[in-house]
Formats: structure tokens, sequence, C-alpha cells
């Protein structure tokens, strides 16, 4: 399989584009394709250092620095060691035992009740176990910080994003004994080859990160020299690492968890990752969810169209899985995610491809990466040769 020479000046075209202003499209911007056996595309532009006058053109491996989610890493950790999915997860994570669910308010005073539900390993995962945003985040949280977060819905009764990623970071640390980074290396960075990826990467600080302004017409406010010495590595956020270095990770599970004879999880829990998890009400949230913020294509779609006629999405043990084709070409049952500074990637097991689309800009999915997203999807389709 390759990539054909029209789809990869399309590519090269359409991120040249989205970074010719830096100020006002995109800071930088890195696209990696890859098949089961081999890249099939790598291409970047942009600038690591966004100064008010001026920018400094980065090169590849500089600008591939990007700030990455640590929500998959998490799910793949845990599913390295032996645990039962059903079991109750406060027997890895002690705190569950005491967590609170919130009621309602009596003015300003919050109302919180015990729990009595069972918090299974699996409804972590699947973010079916009650908690909710806020996150815990910013670098002073701790430990404590996601534990005093009570839940925001009865566990199973629906689905909603939150403090789930970070328990199951307690999880992995209290199953296994060691500490979220320490595992991470040893499981799953070491095996697959990647010392670009880390909670601790010393000069972190040499990628500036862009933050849309208010209004979004605005240039991108800069924040220079950001350091995040966080008090703790979570399961949510807070790794950073290369696209060459997360492409390792989506192409390890494209290829059943072995790549280049390393292997960090078995078949068949890798194709347990595929498997729809959620019930019509839970999915009826995430389908509210992904409506914005899943894809380009479903993002433009007709809200009412979208409500009355789409499948929506459901969520497996790795991420979301589309439930119908996409225009660009990509097939149901594919499995995405993404990552709080618009990183975003794809595992494609029908066609058998994956690719990341990454750049650095918070709040999450400014237009701008959805622009370059659309465009660089559908080259990758249709410029697909076997």
């Amino acid at each position: 399989m390759k990539l054909s020479s029209s789809a990869v000046a399309e590519i090269d075209a359409a991120i040249a584009e989205s970074v010719a202003d830096p100020h006002h499209g995109l800071p930088r911007a890195v696209v990696m394709v890859t098949s089961k056996d081999e890249l099939l595309y790598s291409g970047s532009a942009g600038y690591a250092q966004l100064p008010e006058h001026g920018a400094s053109p980065a090169a590849f491996e500089s600008a591939a620095k990007v700030s990455e989610d640590s929500v998959f890493e998490a799910r793949l950790a845990l599913f390295t060691l032996p645990l039962d999915l059903q079991a109750d997860a406060s027997l890895y994570a002690p705190a569950l035992k005491d967590v609170k669910r919130l009621t309602g308010y009596n003015g300003d005073e919050p109302i919180l009740v015990d729990n009595d539900v069972v918090i299974t390993v699996e409804s972590l995962i699947t973010h079916t176990a009650g908690n909710g945003i806020p996150t815990a985040s910013g670098v002073d949280a701790s430990t404590e910080a996601i534990t005093k977060i009570p839940l925001m819905n009865i566990p199973g009764s629906t689905w909603e994003y939150g403090t789930n990623n970070d328990w199951l970071a307690l999880c992995v640390e209290g199953a296994s004994g060691q500490k979220l980074e320490s595992y991470f290396q040893e499981h799953i960075f070491a095996p697959l080859g990647m010392d670009e990826i880390s909670f601790e990467i010393l000069g972190r600080n040499k990628i500036n990160m862009a933050r849309v302004p208010s209004p979004a017409t605005d240039p991108f406010i800069v924040e220079k020299g950001v350091n995040w010495p966080f008090k703790r590595a979570f399961g949510g956020h807070g790794l950073l690492g290369s696209p060459k270095s997360y492409l390792k990770i989506v192409r390890a599970v494209l290829c059943g968890g072995t790549v280049d004879e390393r292997q960090i999880l078995k078949p068949e829990t890798v194709k347990e990752m595929f498997i729809p998890r959620l019930n019509a009400i839970q999915q009826a949230a995430l389908k509210k969810f992904t409506k914005d913020g899943g894809d380009p294509y479903t993002r433009k779609r007709d809200v009412a169209d979208y409500e009355a006629n789409a499948k929506g999405s459901q969520w497996g043990l790795g991420g979301v899985l589309s439930q119908e084709d996409l225009p660009s070409g990509r097939k149901t049952g594919s499995l995405s995610w993404s990552g709080m500074a618009s990183t975003f990637w794809v595992v494609d097991p029908v066609t058998e491809i994956a690719f990341v689309i990454f750049t650095n800009v918070v709040p999450y999915g400014p237009q701008q990466i959805w622009d370059l997203w659309e465009k660089v999807e559908a080259s990758i389709y249709k410029g697909l040769e076997k």
C-alpha cells in the first residue's frame, strides 16, 4: 500500500496553507499516516516559537514536540495488567470507596450523598462511571484533587466525559505498584522503542502553546516558555512527545498489539477495544457529545438531520468507534480520540491505516484544525493505492 503522488502533494499543500499565517491559522501542523507495514506519509510545517513580531521556521523534530493527551496510554497500560474489567475498581484505587455523588445545590452549597453503586474498571474506561467534568487539571493538581471531585451521575446511568481517565491512572498505579510514568515507560514506550515521550521531558518550554483569543478573529495569545511541573502524572493529560512516537502506539493497535516484532498487547485484547460497549441511553449521550468534537464531517452535518438520522458513535475500550462510513472514506468501526492541545489520531482497521494530525492550540478544537483535518483525511483515502 502507498499514497499516490497527487495525494502527497495535496496534503503538503493543505499543511502549508494551514500555517501560512501562524497567528490566525495554525502555529504548526504535523500529519503522519501509516499502514500495518510502513510509513505512508510524514509532513509538517509551522513554527516552534511565535513571538509577537516575526517567527522562526521550525525543523520537523522541533515542531514535533507537541502536547499530548495521556488518555489512550492509560487505557493501554490497564490492558497490560491482569485485571478483571468487571471488578470493583476500588480494589485498585481504594479512594473510590469514599467518593460522593452530587445531587444538587442548597443555595451555593453542594448536596452530596454516598455512592452505593459499584464502579467497575470497565465503567471508568467507557466513561459510564458517573464522573464528569471538571477534570483534575493544572500544575498544582494532586491525587487529592482527583479523589475529592464528586460523581455527577449515578454510575452506569449515562455517558459523560470527565475524571474517569485520572481514576484509571490510580488503578494502574494501585494494581502495578509503580508510578504511572514508570509503568508507561516499561510496558508501552520502551517495548515500542519510544524515547521521545514522557510526563517529564526536559526543555518542554521550547514549544510555545497558542491559545485561541476572544474574539477568535484576533491573533493567537502565545504562552511563551510555559513550564508544566505537574505534581503527579495524570491519566487524562500532561504527556508530551512527538507525533513520530505517538504514531508507533496507534500503529501497534492497528497491527493487533505487535509492531516490528515488539508486543505490548495480545491480539485478543486489541479486538476487545473495537467492540461497542454502550447501551442505548449511554450512546445517546455520547452522540450529543461527538456532534461538534468527533470528526470534521459530523461537525458540519445539519443538527436536525444528525439527531434524526445519524447512527452516532459508540465507545469501545480504546475510544470512540464510528458507526457509519464517513464521506472521506473512513470505515465504520474506526477507532479515534484526541488530546487537549488539538492532537488527533485515527485507527481504521478495515482500510488498514492509521494517522495522526497534531497541532498546539488550546482550548481544544479551533475551526482551523477541523478545516485542515477535513482536507487531509479526504486526500489520504482518495490517494491510497494497493
